[in-house]
């Protein structure tokens, strides 16, 4: 079983959010979103990536049974940026110029590198290591909802987020026994 992919199809319209929102010249388009909201609570994230050099269109998605909206904001670049590094041998072809699209005004200013990047260090620090190995991130605020992938991707960040909180007490469960330790 490889990754989640989406239709080729898609590829148009990913192609048209780039050059409506004239992005510079790049192999990896990612789009994501985040939802959550303080540390103590569920959060999701989802992200499509489309790399040029395959073609291919990857959807990534995850939640963390507690994060904030900061952290959900940043993991799905950390996972798309990973699955790419994985997907070409570990050993990709550098530069790998990457075009970052996020409705998070935070997220893009710590990219860019006018705000500090201190918050969610550690998040940081994984997207420090592929800037160090080859990948030129170019990161692009866009207003929430301007877009349907953005759209997209916080619709399915906030479900995957609504399913951690309404399933949490089942995720306690200890297996064999069906209750918590």
């Amino acid at each position: 079983m490889g990754p989640f992919t989406a239709p080729l199809e898609n590829v148009a319209s990913l192609v048209a959010l780039a050059e409506e929102l004239h992005l510079p010249d790049h192999e990896l388009l990612l789009v994501g979103d985040g939802s959550g909201t303080v540390y103590q609570q569920p959060a999701g994230w989802a992200c499509v990536a489309y790399d040029r050099l395959k073609p291919q269109v990857v959807v990534h998605a995850g939640g963390l049974t507690c994060g904030t909206n900061n952290f959900a904001e940043l993991a799905p670049y950390v996972q798309a940026l990973w699955h790419h590094h994985q997907d070409h041998g570990q050993a990709p072809r550098v530069p790998v110029e990457v075009a970052i699209v996020s409705d998070s005004e935070l997220t893009v200013r710590c990219g860019n590198r006018q705000y500090s990047r201190h918050a969610n260090g550690c998040l940081w620090a994984a997207i420090e290591w592929f800037e160090t190995y080859g990948y030129r991130l170019h990161w692009q605020h866009v207003r929430r909802a301007s877009n349907s992938w953005n759209v997209w991707a916080d619709q399915a960040a906030a479900y995957i987020r609504s399913v951690i909180e309404t399933n949490q007490g089942g995720l306690y469960a200890h297996p064999g026994t069906g209750t918590g330790n």
